[in-house]
């Protein structure tokens, strides 16, 4: 092969690393944070081996000074601090790179951009292939006939690549006239604003038609008479500013040797890079080092996996005439294929099969079933087979689903699921695609679906045998995961969590979403009716309170109405201008007429956008809901829903509770029947923290937001509290639920922090075991590194020991949270499998449609109400024996809205 450069924009691929890695936080034993470090070396690893370049350079930005600085004092000044997490983990970055032999380099007083562009221009000059792997658009202006630019898309591995005529045909221009686009339209990233009212989409127009600055400098007294002909020629000499800024130097003097030869690599693993490794805990990373390198430190690594992007087994297409080879298989794992997470709407390409063990001396071999697979005439063998055989899968409920809606397949018996246990292992590994869950989990490397099938509109589905591999990869991946996990949750001791709750309550969600739940779009639509019209209402009294017609949807337009017009008071500015944020605006709400219209306003447009419109997109042909309900997402257990989200229809507004109209029973001799958890984190709090006021106000049946108001605000009686001091104490008692600080207390009652601190300090005297109770959660949690549900689920927060004040405050809130909201899940989660056992062993009729919170959702034939009224919330409150009473409180009626 040639020879080829690869350059890295370091300081931007950094920050695309650490905030790529969401949620999935990683530290070592010493609990340095790492998660940047290896999604900066999986960035690196799959461009290498994509690549395989010659000649190989990591450039930095040395600081925050530079020409462009000196010439521009505001030039990347509104840019945030670096976050200490990553700070901790900048010198990491050298030793790795080092490590790995390739050369790094910074200069003071250069950007990282200069040094690339001067050293891509030198490589063009002499016809060497150059790949510029980068975050910052800035960098598109240095593609050349010898120079391809990769964008890297928010610390993902996968990029857009741009060629002179991949850009051509994506922006109109050459790549060298982009630098005229960022002068038109600036760059907020870097804090230059171009000409005022110049966007990018005009800018490019700008410059297509005139081809440059200059020449488009030339002719602008031609230009039509317009407000953005008056900002060209004012703020001409802005434009030039800006172009300057934006144009990356080519021809910069380096103060060290970066001639071709002292940027080659020499692709040489190290013992300093296998230590690093061990030091930073990237066990997978360890296993691709040569085994000469692995053997010069004393750590054993044990059952780990290299990089699978390749599969050696046979590949079978199931047919009808072949179908019986699936069923010599004893044991086997199913995988639903599909391009786009709806698995509900969009289409599935396939179910992938392959034998759960490779016994010794056999192949591998994975069979491909399409959806077009004869569905009513399958042979009896093979349905027999479905039905009885025992199956492992990654995501058993969507696996149950697909099977059932878009194969046909009866019901499957699946005793494993790698998605789950993955989940319970480590809330934030979990991931739809298995590769990315074996990665998070350090277990080995495998290419993701985003690098086989790309993403966003460009998502689909490669070559066949590109494909196939990649489906034998994945399958690969499950059964690493399958392998791996169950003795991890077995040691530590959270294994029945997957087998007696997430795998059952699975098979529960399944149904749930197959059924779906009855919409009737003449209720929906007529609300839509009167939305728009009292919409429209609200937009003329709006203008009337303002005196002008204007865009409602402009922040800027609002913000120069409320503050300059009417001269309301600032109560929060942002980089573009006046925050009209709704948190400022209910500040603001007796200040004017018009605030409380702008509120009602935008609440109503959203019922009117995300639920009215939006639910009528999501209904089915078959008149019904099918949502997807996520059971891996959230940290603490909770369960949440997409497509459509049904958890967020707002329930506090008599608008918002109007959508529940909509939903209905089966059928008119159906009613829908509503049970909800009554204060369940509260009644959680009580037992976990022992506080005996609060279980004595529990048991003797009180209304503990009263009770707590009587007791905070030293009233005589109950009669005393008012409804303003029962919703202080409410507030009070679910903030401390979730860890709420005295300034989250007067952000959210609108009073003085000072007050909001008495409130706790109060409440907290009041309730003296739940203090006790919150300092021993957070101790014992910074001693293992994690809470636990009274279930035994764990959330791990390595925060708890970050040298950041706010992410360790954090931390400290969700250890105490974590066990209180996770253990009323877990309760929720319990209650919902009996439910539906109780339900199918009994052969009722009725069934679950919905889980919202902490509510649950049925369908019951009138024939079967009288038992159901009692018996549902008999299910629902013997879920766990506390120390308090559970209490369910449940109603029925035609609709969902009537239920409640």
């Amino acid at each position: 092969m040639g020879a080829k450069l690869l350059l890295i924009d370091g300081s931007s691929l950094m920050y695309r690393a650490f905030y790529g890695m969401g949620q999935a936080r990683m530290t070592n034993q010493e609990g340095l944070p790492t998660g940047a470090l290896f999604a900066f070396v999986r960035m690196l690893e799959v461009v290498m081996r994509q690549e395989q370049p010659s000649h190989i350079l990591v450039a930095f930005d040395a600081g925050k000074v530079t020409f462009r600085t000196e010439k521009f004092e505001d030039y990347k000044k509104n840019r945030a601090s670096m976050p200490e997490e990553l700070v901790e983990q900048v010198p990491y970055f050298w030793k790795m790179l080092e490590a790995m032999g390739i050369k790094v380099y910074e200069q003071a007083n250069i950007e990282a951009d200069d040094i690339i562009g001067t050293l891509s221009e030198r490589a063009n000059a002499k016809g060497l292939e150059t790949l510029i792997m980068t975050g910052d658009r800035d960098m598109l202006q240095l593609v050349k006939e010898h120079v391809t630019v990769a964008i890297n898309k928010s610390g993902a591995t996968v990029t857009d690549r741009y060629t002179p005529e991949s850009f051509q045909e994506e922006y109109g221009i050459k790549p060298i006239q982009f630098i005229d686009v960022k002068a038109l339209a600036g760059d907020s990233s870097d804090n230059y604003k171009g000409v005022t009212g110049v966007g990018q989409k005009t800018a490019l127009t700008l410059i297509q038609t005139y081809g440059d600055l200059d020449n488009l400098y030339a002719h602008v007294d031609e230009m039509k008479k317009s407000k953005r002909k008056d900002n060209l020629i004012a703020e001409k000499d802005e434009a030039y500013k800006c172009q300057d800024l934006a144009r990356i130097r080519t021809a910069i003097d380096f103060e060290e040797d970066l001639s071709f030869d002292a940027i080659k690599w020499n692709n040489k693993s190290t013992k300093d890079l296998a230590d690093l490794w061990t030091y930073l805990g990237f066990s997978s990373y360890l296993d691709g080092l040569p085994k000469e390198t692995k053997d010069l430190f004393s750590g054993q690594i044990t059952g780990q996996v290299k990089r699978q992007s390749t599969y050696e087994g046979r590949m079978v297409e199931i047919k009808a005439d072949n179908i019986d080879l699936l069923t010599s298989l004893d044991q086997a794992i199913l995988y639903t294929v599909s391009l786009k997470e709806n698995y509900q709407v969009e289409p599935v390409e396939a179910i992938i099969a392959a034998p759960r063990l490779i016994k010794e001396g056999k192949e591998d071999v994975l069979y491909i079933i399409k959806p077009d697979l004869v569905k009513e005439d399958c042979p009896k063998a093979f349905k027999d087979w479905l039905s009885s055989a025992k199956f492992s899968t990654y995501d058993a409920k969507r696996l149950w689903v697909t099977a059932r809606r878009h194969f046909n397949w009866p019901w499957l018996t699946i005793e494993e699921d790698a998605l789950l246990e993955a989940y319970i292992a480590k809330t934030t590994a979990s991931d739809p695609d298995p590769a990315q869950t074996v990665l998070r989990l350090d277990l080995g490397h495998f290419s993701t679906d985003d690098e086989i099938y790309g993403t966003g509109v460009k998502r689909h589905i490669p070559e066949k045998d590109v494909f196939y591999t990649h489906l034998g990869a994945k399958m690969t991946a499950i059964r690493l995961l399958l392998d791996q996990l169950p003795t991890k949750l077995k040691e530590l001791s959270q294994w029945q969590l997957v087998t007696d709750m997430e795998l059952p309550l699975a098979a529960v969600l399944a149904r749930m979403e197959i059924k779906g739940i009855k919409l009737n779009r003449e209720t929906l639509e007529q609300l839509g009716v009167d939305f728009t019209h009292r919409i429209a209402d609200l937009e003329a009294d709006i203008y009337q309170e303002a005196g002008e017609k204007f865009n409602l949807n402009s922040p800027k337009q609002l913000g120069s109405i409320l503050f300059e017009k009417l001269h309301l008071p600032v109560i929060k500015k942002t980089k573009t201008g006046y925050s009209t944020a709704a948190d400022v605006l209910e500040k603001l709400e007796n200040k004017h007429p018009i605030i409380g219209k702008l509120l009602d306003y935008r609440q109503l447009s959203k019922l009117q956008s995300t639920y009215v419109e939006g639910l009528e997109e999501a209904q089915s042909p078959d008149g019904r809901i099918h949502c997807r309900f996520i059971q891996t997402l959230t940290q603490t257990g909770r369960l949440s829903s997409a497509d459509p989200n049904l958890q967020n229809i707002p329930v506090k507004t008599k608008e918002g509770r109007e959508i529940r109209r909509a939903f209905e029973p089966d059928d008119d001799n159906s009613v829908l029947l509503s049970s909800d958890y009554s204060q369940i984190e509260l009644r959680v709090l009580a037992h976990m923290s022992g506080d005996q006021a609060m279980q004595e106000a529990f048991r003797e049946g009180e209304d503990i937001h009263t009770e707590t108001a009587m007791r905070v605000f030293k009233k005589a009686s109950k009669d005393e509290v008012t409804p303003l001091d029962r919703r202080h104490a409410k507030a009070v008692n679910f903030g401390i639920v979730y860890g709420i600080s005295d300034y989250g207390l007067s952000q959210n009652l609108n009073i003085s922090r000072k007050r909001a601190k008495e409130f706790i300090d109060n409440y907290l005297a009041t309730y003296p075991g739940i203090q006790s109770f919150m300092t021993e959660v957070v101790d014992k949690a910074k001693e293992k590194g994690y809470v636990e549900t009274l279930y035994g689920r764990r959330r791990y927060l390595p925060d708890l020991l970050s040298k950041n004040f706010n992410q360790r405050s954090f931390a400290e809130r969700m250890a105490m949270n974590s066990p209180i909201q996770g253990t009323a899940a877990d309760i929720l989660k319990v209650a919902m499998v009996k439910i539906d056992e109780v339900l199918r062993e009994k052969n009722y009729k009725t069934a679950i449609l919905l889980q919202v919170h902490d509510e649950l959702v049925l369908n019951v034939p009138k024939n079967e109400l009288d038992v159901m009224v009692k018996l549902i919330p008999q299910l629902m409150e013997e879920a766990i024996d506390l120390a308090v009473p559970l209490i369910s409180e449940t109603n029925y009626g035609a609709t969902w809205y009537e239920a409640k």
